[in-house]
């Protein structure tokens, strides 16, 4: 599902780093349209109701693109093999259409990413690898959103161009 979006960037609640950085990531996703440079990633951090999804869809406003909606609950599943054909199957899509993902609720994937205690968690930490692996490969955008509380390791942080935080403004 496509989304998008009638708001601006004054109706975005959020402190002003936050914004600048949000301007930062229109630049850069600008900047790799033109040069053709491996496209980037990113995460956002803020609670439900922060503006994460409207800040995505106004940043492909910006940038002139699409902002296909991934499900993660909808491509992750319990048959091996399953979670990377589907994958592969968003990937294409996004980037046949030169859309920019938007993973909501990646705590969802991130979340499983832990020590490997046994054959279930080495196999959500291979999905989580394979999906920033193929991100990597593709030339779509992706913007990955979490709650603040959700645990990210330090080697999946190094995969993200910005980490920008949706703190609430101070009026």
């Amino acid at each position: 599902m496509y989304i998008n979006t009638t708001k601006n960037w004054n109706d975005l609640h959020i402190g002003e780093k936050a914004k600048e950085e949000l301007q930062k990531a229109g630049e850069l996703i600008g900047q790799q349209q033109e040069q053709t440079e491996r496209a980037h990633s990113f995460l956002f951090r803020g609670d439900r109701g922060a503006g994460k999804k409207t800040a995505a869809s106004l940043l492909g406003t910006v940038a002139g693109k699409s902002v296909l909606h991934v499900d993660l609950n909808e491509i992750v599943s319990k048959y091996i093999g399953e979670t990377e054909k589907n994958i592969d199957k968003i990937l294409d899509r996004a980037e046949s259409k030169h859309a920019i993902l938007y993973f909501d609720e990646a705590d969802a994937l991130f979340g499983k990413r832990s020590e490997v205690q046994d054959s279930h968690d080495k196999y959500a930490n291979q999905e989580v690898s394979y999906l920033l692996r193929k991100l990597e490969e593709n030339n779509s955008v992706a913007i990955f959103a979490t709650r603040p509380e959700t645990k990210v390791d330090d080697s999946l942080l190094k995969h993200f161009k910005k980490v920008i935080h949706f703190v609430p403004r101070k009026d």
